[in-house]
């Protein structure tokens, strides 16, 4: 019982935090560290013309509008969170692509899609959430097209020290001016007290991999970010179906 209750307990902090967030979380744009991150995402995903794009956690849209400059074929972000998405459709509304944000649990949103239809799956700052990655890396596998990959930008590290270091040397003591980056920081601390009490898991890239080689993927690394190219927070990686 104590279980169950500590389980609903978690999910409606959960909740809630994602609903907080959803209102402050486009102050990031405002972050240095986290421009680099919707850079480095597109670069290593270099979406093509007749691409057919995932995001799985696709948040408020930051990195489907990205992604939308490079003009896929079509673009599709699964969200659980409900206001997070009603910020993300607003964004996209105005796009030429055919841009669709659907309100799903990412393991079932894959599971709707046919096999080998996708070519790119995007997962930023997404799978320590994923209760049952298992799931994931096995719907993931079942719909990535042959020549297709999952782009991955996780957190591994604690903290936010790397993001505040990298912010200073870009700009110095101005680049913290705008009040919408002390909420994004409330909004980190809250995520970091939910984690340490949660079943959220910032594992390392060779675990990560592991899971995925579980299901039939090579991973490849390909450096850090988020806090700097050494010290960032979050490692970047590719995996390949074999």
């Amino acid at each position: 019982m104590k279980t169950l209750l500590d389980a609903r307990i978690h999910s409606f902090l959960e909740c809630t935090l994602w609903s907080l967030y959803a209102r402050v979380y486009d102050n990031l744009r405002y972050l240095i560290g986290y421009q680099r991150l919707l850079e480095s995402v597109a670069q290593i995903a270099a979406v093509q013309p007749h691409h057919r794009v995932v995001e799985v956690g696709c948040g408020t849209g930051n990195v489907l509008m990205r992604l939308a400059q490079e003009s896929p074929r079509c673009l599709l972000g699964l969200d659980s969170s409900k206001p997070m998405l009603r910020r993300a459709r607003a964004k996209l509304a105005g796009q030429s692509v055919k841009a669709v944000v659907q309100d799903n649990d990412l393991v079932r949103g894959l599971a709707s899609l046919g096999q080998e239809t996708v070519d790119r799956i995007i997962a930023v700052n997404v799978l320590y959430a994923v209760r049952d990655r298992e799931a994931f890396w096995k719907e993931a596998r079942r719909v990535i097209a042959p020549q297709g990959y999952v782009v991955v930008s996780h957190t591994d590290r604690p903290g936010s020290w790397p993001l505040v270091q990298e912010q200073l040397s870009h700009a110095g003591l101005e680049a913290f001016a705008h009040p919408g980056l002390l909420f994004v920081a409330a909004a980190d601390v809250a995520i970091d007290v939910v984690a340490r009490h949660g079943s959220w898991d910032f594992t390392d890239f060779a675990s990560l991999s592991a899971d995925a080689a579980a299901y039939g993927f090579a991973a490849e690394y390909l450096g850090r970010c988020y806090g700097g190219s050494v010290k960032g927070v979050n490692f970047l990686a590719r995996y390949h179906p074999r």
